[in-house]
């Protein structure tokens, strides 16, 4: 097997982030896998990104400058894949950065057990770059945890089952590779979904798909201020509401995407029971905090984006 073949697309969405490109850039072109082309996309950023970004000079660089913001990075995720020429897509996020074997190790595990998408385990750092732990040991809190201790592969219908379903394990697109033509066959990212649609992406991917796992840390994925994950795990009364509108949005996308592909199966049969247990926990919370308008408008939120109609609070099973 010669993975030397396999043109892998990467691409770097940017908005803002010129303290952290210099070693995001860098940890890309110091890969050991060097078959790569780099397309990155500045979303419209008011600093000094473009200074940054040009300071790099290489023949596998493009760069691609948006005259209006997006809004969003699935947009630019989206726009750098139909622009890709490669067989296997790895988005790597701005502000975060990587071992330079991650794509050697991460394509040679995806090939050699023939899965459509792999992901390797990610180390947390702060905006200084220091280390804080490993990802799934910080963060997996589903019952199927001890997977995540060794390397794995598995018919993607069984992690959704074990994991995705429950949580989102695979927070981090910096530490994915995936086949483009699955990512095409799914329709690809909704982009009408402003946090949660990898979450999504990764569950319409693998009901069709394998996945694999590498359980050395390759990535380092950057937890800091203005990281949409690190508001989400605050824990404070932010938060958690935050986190609530995040996992209803997604899960309300999830059902509809299950209904016109896949019917009741046990994916859908649980993802109903959580879509239940947040709305009840909703009208629960705001009886007694007596802040009955705030929740319910966070839910017609959640229905608003997701694309889902908000008569489904009158028939949930139907």
């Amino acid at each position: 097997m010669n993975i030397y073949n396999s043109l892998v697309s990467i691409i770097l969405p940017n908005y803002n982030y010129e303290h952290f490109l210099p070693q995001r850039i860098q940890s890309i072109l110091d890969q050991t896998y060097t078959n790569f082309e780099l397309l990155i996309l500045d979303d419209c950023s008011t600093d000094n990104s473009k200074r940054v970004i040009e300071g790099f000079k290489d023949k596998r660089i493009s760069v691609y400058y948006n005259e209006t913001n997006a809004g969003s990075p699935f947009p630019q995720w989206d726009k750098g894949i139909q622009l890709s020429k490669g067989k296997y897509i790895w988005i790597a996020e701005a502000d975060d950065y990587c071992s330079e074997t991650l794509l050697e190790k991460l394509l040679q595990k995806i090939e050699s057990y023939k899965s459509d998408l792999c992901f390797a385990e990610s180390k947390v750092v702060n905006e200084h770059g220091e280390e804080k732990g490993l990802w799934c040991d910080l963060n997996i809190k589903g019952p199927n945890k001890s997977i995540f201790k060794t390397d794995f592969e598995m018919n993607g219908q069984d992690f959704i089952e074990k994991n995705l379903i429950f949580e989102n394990g695979i927070p981090n697109a910096s530490a994915v590779l995936f086949k483009k033509e699955l990512y095409k066959e799914i329709g690809g990212v909704d982009q009408n979904i402003p946090n949660c649609a990898d979450w999504l992406l990764w569950i319409k991917m693998l009901s069709r798909g394998h996945v694999a796992f590498v359980s050395e840390p390759l990535n380092a994925f950057r937890r800091h201020g203005n990281s949409v994950i690190n508001s989400i795990k605050k824990g404070d009364a932010t938060g958690n509401k935050f986190y609530e509108y995040y996992s209803m949005t997604m899960r309300l996308a999830l059902k509809k995407w299950l209904r016109n592909n896949s019917g009741k199966n046990t994916v859908h049969k649980i993802n109903d029971a959580y879509i239940l247990k947040d709305l009840s926990r909703k009208i629960n919370w705001s009886k007694s905090n007596q802040s009955i308008n705030e929740s319910i408008k966070l839910s017609f939120q959640a229905f608003h984006i997701s694309g889902f109609n908000p008569k489904y609070l009158l028939h949930i099973f139907r």
